[in-house]
């Protein structure tokens, strides 16, 4: 857990920028940081899925259910996929997010 919490801290050694006091808890200290997970992620940690546009959630509900997945949420958030992304979580605004709801 330590090596997780490690991107989070106010200074990194492969990141020139400090993080700043606005900038979101929940996001790294560097955008680009990346986490590999050997084996696989326990399914009880996946708490929802984000994705940029409502064509890519469809997708992404089908692979749910045809892996007999069910109701793990998932939203659409068009932020993500725009160049403002970045200085927007480093300034502490958090992306509009819409929920997918899953068809009955």
């Amino acid at each position: 857990m330590e090596e997780i919490e490690s991107i989070f801290a106010h200074r990194i050694p492969t990141f020139q920028y400090p993080r700043t006091p606005r900038m979101l808890p929940s996001c790294p200290t560097d955008g680009q940081a990346e986490i590999l997970i050997k084996d696989s992620i326990p399914r009880s940690f996946i708490v929802g899925i984000a994705v940029g546009n409502e064509k890519i959630a469809e997708r992404i509900y089908a692979i749910l259910v045809m892996y007999h997945i069910q109701h793990i949420s998932i939203f659409i958030a068009p932020d993500v996929i725009t160049t403002q992304w970045s200085s927007m979580i480093k300034d502490g605004h958090m992306p509009d997010e819409i929920a997918y709801g899953w068809p009955e």
